[in-house]
């Protein structure tokens, strides 16, 4: 059989929201100005996955509106685990027990992904950013932020077909720089128009999209298993 590589996503693609956004919301809580600034966060999120900023720039927006703490990541960690779908964590294993790679490649933090992935996929194969010292506020300047396409380069054997599996600019950025030959869009958290600049450069180039779940576990099923 053929060796293949899938590539997931993390963010609104395994996991149903933005996970960065969601501990900066904890953080958030006490403060006068949630509301505002939660939707001043989540433009902000919204604008770097649709490629309408770099993605550092938004990044590095959102931090300094509110930087997480440990405690506040542990507590997310302990009460977020069960919002991952069964079919997807099951999706995950179900590649693998057929021997294809399956790593996860991520704009989030390993810190908090890295324990809500420790039974779906081996965490050698997960990589995303990383905090540089736990023990301090997580901003900017405390963040070892790691380009994904870089990432993919170091740690994937490319020798072997790859499919790209995501939502966001930078995941179809990776199919378009040619690291993947196939790229699956997964539009079922997000909506097919909060992304259609990525939804109509995936339709031009002949890649499959889904914006409802039971589509795509079916069609990775029939196409892959």
């Amino acid at each position: 059989m053929p060796r293949k590589n899938f590539i997931f996503d993390f963010d609104s693609t395994i996991f149903p929201g933005e996970s960065l956004d969601e501990i900066i919301q904890f953080t958030l809580k006490e403060s006068d100005q949630h509301l505002e600034k939660s939707k001043e966060i989540s433009k902000i999120c919204e604008q770097g996955m649709s490629g309408e900023i770099p993605m550092a720039t938004s990044l590095k927006k959102r931090l300094e509106i509110a930087a997480p703490t440990k405690r506040t990541i542990e507590k997310y960690i302990e009460t977020q685990g069960a919002r991952i779908d069964k079919r997807m964590t099951q999706l995950l294993k179900e590649l693998q027990l057929k021997g294809y790679m399956v790593y996860v490649v991520s704009g989030g933090f390993e810190e908090w992904i890295k324990p809500l992935l420790k039974d779906a996929i081996p965490i050698a194969n997960l990589h995303a950013n990383q905090i540089k010292d736990l023990d301090q506020a997580m901003t900017f300047e405390n963040i070892f932020q790691r380009d994904k396409e870089l990432l993919i380069k170091k740690h994937i054997p490319l020798e072997n077909e790859t499919i790209m599996i995501g939502d966001g600019a930078t995941d179809f950025s990776v199919f378009e720089e040619g690291l993947a030959q196939h790229f699956v869009g997964t539009f079922f958290y997000t909506g097919l128009e909060a992304r259609e600049n990525i939804v109509r450069k995936a339709l031009d180039s002949d890649q499959n999209i889904f914006s409802a779940m039971d589509k795509f576990i079916v069609y990775m099923k029939k196409t892959f298993l």
